[in-house]
């Protein structure tokens, strides 16, 4: 047997439905009224002999269209109660749409709240991989120069970067990454999607530790080192004369830091554009273009599904970050089964 379907009719359309009703049934009242009238009058004109009048058992004496007396009252009645319950469900609706207003309107505030929250840190995570980037680069171009100025004859001053200097920048960039993690954990609650900026940064912050110890090691024999002594004054010890190969080396391990901050790098800015087109497109009625990077290799990170399921396959199947993940992973379960 088909399924019946029972279609609700609104409170409103009842109500409509009714008053329709009321006034057909008031208009053929009325025109009942005109024509028992109409009868009459020709029946008087017709006759000269009046015509005595006989009550009849439950006829209203009162109403000499035969109608009862209590039609009248009782559409008026009927009319108040549609009338009523038409205002009573238009209030009901205002105050309706204006809840729904207000819990849109707590939306968006809240959804700029949780932005202003996320800027600040991501502009400093921004700039303080900046910061450790281009001391990197900085630190490449002047032991380059130095040792060009030495084999022109010329005796320079003493490298000014240092080692534990660039330890510092790093570990500060890497700080202000794990407060956006924990951010992400904050308010994964508002949008889900952004779980896969947590999946590619700490991809990115692997790649950047494996690159920054070699480069740390080769920068603890390059560059001088500062000692204070006892009398509060400085020395300046380990000024070597990199080599050919030393320089080499160098050039190598900034070029792999380098790189590896510059995919950290471009998956904040990523992440910008997405918080932007999150919580603040509905508020500006605009959306940011994704990132469109020249190299055709390059991972752009975005939250749309189908770029979503492509971009954790590659993080977690073809990075050493997800592939040592899934050996740890597997270790932990094969040590737990055991017992």
């Amino acid at each position: 047997m088909a399924n019946r379907c029972v279609c609700p009719i609104s409170l409103e359309r009842a109500a409509v439905v009714v008053l329709l009703l009321l006034l057909l049934a008031s208009s053929l009242a009325i025109a009942a009224d005109v024509t028992v009238s109409e009868t009459a009058e020709a029946t008087e004109g017709a006759s000269d002999v009046p015509t005595p009048h006989i009550s009849r058992a439950g006829e209203d004496s009162a109403n000499p269209n035969g109608r009862p007396w209590w039609i009248g009252d009782l559409l008026t009645l009927v009319a108040v109660v549609v009338g009523a319950l038409m205002i009573v469900y238009q209030l009901g609706r205002q105050h309706s749409s204006e809840m729904a207003l207000q819990k849109e309107n707590f939306r968006e505030q809240l959804r700029l709240q949780v932005y202003q929250e996320f800027s600040p840190a991501l502009q400093d995570a921004s700039q303080k991989t900046i910061s450790a980037t281009s001391y990197a680069s900085r630190i490449l171009a002047n032991v380059t120069l130095y040792r060009q100025l030495l084999q022109s004859g010329v005796n320079p001053a003493p490298i000014k970067e240092r080692a534990a200097h660039f330890g510092k920048l790093h570990f500060e960039a890497n700080y202000s990454i794990i407060d956006l993690i924990r951010l992400f954990e904050k308010y994964e609650i508002l949008s889900p999607d952004l779980d896969i900026f947590k999946t590619a940064l700490n991809a990115a912050i692997h790649d950047v530790t494996e690159t920054y110890w070699p480069l740390n090691s080769l920068l603890l024999i390059i560059l001088p080192v500062d000692v204070a002594g006892d009398d509060g004054t400085v020395q300046t010890v380990n000024n070597v004369q990199p080599n050919d190969e030393r320089l080499k080396e160098l050039e190598t391990t900034v070029s792999g830091y380098k790189d590896a901050r510059g995919d950290l790098g471009a998956y904040l800015y990523d992440l910008n554009v997405e918080l932007q087109n999150i919580f603040l497109s509905k508020l500006f009625g605009n959306r940011v273009a994704s990132r469109k990077p020249i190299d055709p290799n390059a991972k752009v990170i975005s939250i749309d599904p189908r770029r979503v399921k492509e971009l954790r396959k590659y993080f977690e199947e073809e990075t050493d970050w997800g592939r040592q993940r899934k050996e740890t992973d597997t270790e932990l379960r094969g040590r737990f089964s055991h017992h």
